[in-house]
């Protein structure tokens, strides 16, 4: 059995011409398997792809290929599970997936959460782009879930912001100013009513108070502190939008 956090980062041999071509960076996904690998090239300006049925052998200190030409670039999507919240058909929050684990065929076994929890492959129902989604005590079809109108996976990104832009709330906020005017600012209910979800992401801009406080800088996690220091400062829309 093989764990996840032990292949990325592997060099990447090839036994024919005697080549280091480059290093694990991360896995391709379908249907519970893995398909194959991606291989960040030893220069670091470029990934390819090496399939599973060309690795001649995951070795302790390295993986090992066949020969370069092997290598392609071919388009398959790299979908990782690591840092992806695992949660229930049950409304279960089960943490974070921290490990996976998988067999000397690429099959994938099961994963581990951040709450210690094991997680058979069997039991994954559906792989998005924030969560995993398990069924555990009762058989349920993710189809069951499945919307009249078909959203396709590029179109995702701007279905969450237009939720968001669509279930806004108005608050009206008396500033101190010389005319005394009121400023109407727009907070989406989902984070008026919990803005937590935020806790573990990353900002990717640096914010900061009317008076020029620092919140959070960019690269920084987001944790309950800066959350509790965004509302007190009306920032909880602009740390949200910031969130990646």
């Amino acid at each position: 059995m093989h764990k996840l956090s032990s292949i990325i980062s592997k060099p990447v041999f090839s036994l024919f011409e005697g080549l280091w071509v480059g290093t694990i960076s991360d896995i391709c996904l379908n249907a519970g398997k893995i398909k194959g690998f991606f291989v960040l090239s030893s220069d670091e300006e470029s990934t390819s792809f090496i399939a599973k049925k060309d690795i001649h052998k995951i070795g302790d200190e390295f993986v090992a290929i066949r020969n370069v030409d092997k290598l392609s670039f071919v388009n398959c999507e790299s979908l990782n599970l690591i840092n992806k919240r695992a949660i229930t058909f049950d409304g279960q929050d089960l943490g974070k997936i921290n490990e996976v684990f998988f067999d000397d065929k690429l099959n994938v076994l099961s994963v581990e959460t951040n709450f210690g929890i094991l997680l058979p492959n069997e039991k994954i129902a559906s792989v998005g782009q924030d969560a995993v989604v398990f069924a555990l005590d009762r058989k349920v079809k993710i189809s069951t879930f499945k919307p009249k109108q078909k959203i396709f996976s590029k179109d995702v990104k701007n279905l969450k912001v237009s939720i968001l832009e669509d279930t806004r709330s108005q608050l009206s906020i008396i500033e101190d100013t010389d005319d005394n005017m009121s400023k109407s600012v727009y907070i989406p209910k989902k984070i008026m009513q919990n803005p937590n979800f935020l806790i573990g992401r990353t900002a990717i801009n640096l914010i900061k108070t009317d008076s020029g406080e620092v919140i959070i800088r960019a690269g920084e996690k987001i944790s309950e502190k800066t959350i509790s220091k965004a509302k007190i400062h009306n920032k909880i829309y602009e740390l949200s939008s910031c969130a990646n």
